[in-house]
Parts: structure tokens; sequence; C-alpha cells
């Protein structure tokens, strides 16, 4: 019975994801209160459980003193991402626009195809943004940068568009000098490895609880928590943990892992910088006015760097065939 009940949950769940094309347009673009009040506990649950969607609506915000000649800024629909969105933003003059996202966080879905060039138009189109703004000027999260093309976007809708900072909360920095490589590569300091490490075991805790039958009440109660405390320790120790290069991890995962190679073809390559702007672990350089992989054993494959070059200069050993 704990099975099926944790089943229909898991369907459940997955049948509200999917459901995403319906959800409401907000009818003003006042942001509403709740997206700046501080929520601890909210957003811990929705750490703690955030292979979950938590949507929130579609729409589009005025923040600030926003204008017709002020920047949009996207993101997707994730509730705890809208709230620290907003937290960041709130002093900015600019527009958030919320697009669908199925209620998961930007690069999950992303990367998932969940969150996409299809996303962004739509999300253009309910919110009737081509008659609120002149600016025309989008700036997308850049952890998107796999799935959402600038080029279909701004042949699509007629609005410009660049991948903003990596982090929100540098939004400010951005401004100044979008060019800051500092903005663009991913840190991941202890909160974002211990909040990683509080809701990655849901994903083994899922096949331990469906053996439930065979190992009993007892083993379960005493695996879970064990569960937790090695992903804890792991978050802790990662930056020093020297098991994550080493091939035996292939036998935890029981994925064949083939270390990626990266390359730019100096010929193909018309200095447009996007690898190197939406690439999270700083993989390219500019040289000139080409592109070079400077840090090869960096890349966590992202998928961002060919998807978003414009001529095919990226060659990936991970890219489609």
């Amino acid at each position: 019975m704990l099975c099926a009940a944790l089943l229909a949950l898991l369907f459940t769940f997955d049948a509200l994801r999917s459901g995403g094309s319906d959800f409401r347009v907000s009818p003003t673009d006042r942001l509403p209160r709740r997206y700046l009040r501080p929520r601890p506990l909210k957003s811990a649950a929705e750490t703690l459980l955030r292979l979950f969607p938590h949507p929130e609506p579609v729409g589009l915000y005025r923040i600030g003193s926003a204008g017709i000649d002020s920047p949009v800024l996207v993101t997707g629909n994730f509730d705890l991402t809208v709230r620290r969105v907003c937290s960041a933003v709130k002093n900015f003059d600019c527009w958030l626009l919320v697009c669908d996202s199925r209620g998961v966080n930007v690069w999950c879905a992303s990367m998932a195809g969940h969150f996409t060039t299809d996303s962004v138009v739509r999300a253009i189109g309910r919110t009737n943004l081509d008659g609120r703004v002149r600016s025309r000027r989008l700036i997308l999260p850049q952890l998107c940068a796999s799935s959402v093309s600038l080029e279909t976007l701004e042949n699509r809708t007629g609005f410009s568009a660049s991948f903003g900072p990596l982090y929100i909360n540098d939004i400010g920095a951005y401004r100044n000098n979008p060019c800051d490589p500092a903005v663009r590569e991913a840190r991941f300091p202890l909160k974002a490895r211990l909040e990683m490490a509080l809701g990655c075991p849901l994903l083994l805790a899922i096949p331990v609880v469906l053996v439930y039958n065979f190992i009993g009440l007892g083993h379960l109660l005493v695996l879970l928590p064990l569960l937790y405390l090695a992903s804890l320790i792991h978050g802790l120790a990662f930056p020093r943990c020297p098991l994550k290069r080493i091939g035996p991890w292939v036998l935890v995962y029981l994925v064949p892992y083939r270390k990626p190679r990266v390359e730019v073809d100096g010929q193909s390559c018309i200095g447009c910088r996007r690898c190197v702007e939406v690439c999270p672990r700083a993989v390219f350089q500019m040289e000139g006015k080409l592109s070079v992989v400077v840090g090869e054993k960096r890349c966590v494959i992202c998928r961002s760097c060919f998807s978003q070059c414009p001529t095919g200069a990226v060659h990936h050993s991970h890219a489609p065939a």
C-alpha cells in the first residue's frame, strides 16, 4: 500500500507539471506582495521538495517605476525562483516576465525541455508584452541557454534577447558590465551545496521505499536517515572530494560516463562570444576575435555552448549527432 500511495503521488505531481499551459495569466501588472514577504518555512519546503513542481501563474509584473523603455527580465514559474528573483530586483526599474517552466526551476526545466523558446514566445503573447514595452529587450536567465534560441526568439517575436547573470543577485554587477566574467561562472558555495544535499536523497529514497515490502519497516527507518546523512557529508566535502573525478562512480550511478571533449573550430568561429557568455564553468575565453577552449576538464555538459553557437563552431562530444 505504501508503494501504491507513493506512485499515485508521483503521477499526480507529474500531471500537475504537464498542465502548465492552463496556468492563468495575472490580470494586473502589480507585483503580488507574497513574492516579497519572507517565507522561510515555505522556502525550506520547496528546497527539500524541488523535484516536484511548485508553479506560479504566467504573468508580467512591473518592478519599481518600470516604463515602456525599461528592460524585461525573464524567469520560470517555479515559486521559489520567482520569489528570489523578485527579492533581488525589487530596487530596479524593470519588467518581470514569468514564463511557463512547468513549475520547475530554470536549469532543470531547460535541461528537460520544459523551458524553451516556445515557453518565452507564449508568455510574450499571453501577457501582451508587445503593447506594454517599447524597448523590446529581454534579459534571459543564463541557465536556460540549453533550450532557448536567441535567433529563433527574435525572428518569432521581434524582441532582441541576451543572457543575464548566472545568479540573479549579481544583476547589479551585470547591469554595470554585462561582459564581466564574474557574473557568468558558477560558484557553488556551501549554502548551495547543502540545498542540493537536502533534496537529492529523494531520488534515492523513492526506490528504497519501493522495496519496503522486501526489507521491512525497521530497515527502512534506518536507511532513510543514513541516506540523508551521507548526502549532507558529500555536500560539505564536495570541493575536496577526491572521488568525484574517479571512474568507479560509474558503479554508483550505473551510467557509462564519457569525459567531455570540447573544441572550437577557428575557421567557423565568428567571435560572437556566445559560448563564453553561456558557459557556467569558464570553459571558453576570447583570444583576439576568436573563442578558445581553456578549461575542458571543468565542463559539466550543460549543452549551452553548442546549443547557442550560431555557426556550429563549438564541437562537443556530447552534442547530438
